[in-house]
């Protein structure tokens, strides 16, 4: 489990999107004609703002190191404040949110369901291998931060508590999550009009849909601009 965990650490960022892309192309998203079809798009672009938000508040709550060293898991110290005060693995809660949200979305429980289980399965190898390590690299530290913190469940009243008392920093959130509020906005809009309209676009639709796609990507390569120029950046 470990050595598939590893696999898939490394290969993450290639692995989860061809899996997608993969289903969406096999069971692709039907025109939602019921207020029930139309009720579960709504639902699924809710659990993808959910899990958007989760991401944002993981990286602007407090610094944590993403990526790993050249595609292997590590870690210079463990992280057990901001969200990882109440949950071990926010970030991954957060990626399973966005996917389960388009995965729902999408309207084919032909696509849903086989990616979801490996959605699951996927991060809990991921997360067998991350634990393995961090066990070996802070042993005491470590075992008893999992005493005390759960590695799924997340209480929610708790950390909104938690954040009246320390926001989050939303220039952090901005420089160090815009590539993925940028594509999860595009697609999450594409997803809701196609699904509302099919092939069938109307100009004001056409409009909107390429309006917020434009803000989107001028969004993304503002951010990216400011950040390789050093003009804004987030301390640690």
């Amino acid at each position: 489990m470990e050595r598939v965990g590893a696999f898939l650490f490394r290969w993450r960022g290639v692995v989860f999107p061809a899996v997608i892309v993969a289903l969406a192309i096999a069971f692709p998203p039907q025109r939602a004609q019921t207020w029930v079809e139309r009720g579960l798009l709504l639902l699924g672009l809710l659990v993808v703002c959910a899990g958007q938000a989760l991401r944002a508040l993981t990286i602007g709550w407090d610094y944590i190191e993403r990526g790993g060293d050249r595609g292997r898991v590590a870690a210079s110290r463990l992280v057990t404040t901001g969200m990882y005060a109440h949950c071990r693995n926010p970030m991954y809660l957060g990626n399973v949110l966005l996917v389960a949200g388009f995965l729902l979305a999408f309207g084919r429980a032909e696509a849903a369901l086989p990616g979801m289980v490996f959605c699951v399965a996927a991060y809990s190898a991921i997360i067998r291998r991350e634990e393995a390590f961090l066990r070996g690299r802070f042993p005491e530290e470590f075992v008893a931060y999992c005493a005390r913190v759960p590695r799924w469940r997340l209480n929610v009243s708790a950390v909104l508590h938690a954040l009246r008392a320390k926001p989050a920093d939303t220039k952090a959130i901005l420089l160090r999550e815009y590539s993925t509020l940028s594509v999860t906005t595009v697609c999450a809009t594409v997803l809701a009009a196609w699904r509302l309209h099919g092939k069938e676009w109307e100009p004001f639709e056409f409009t909107l849909v390429s309006a917020i796609a434009g803000i989107a990507l001028g969004f993304y390569l503002t951010m990216r601009f400011l950040k390789r120029r050093r003009i804004l950046y987030a301390p640690r």
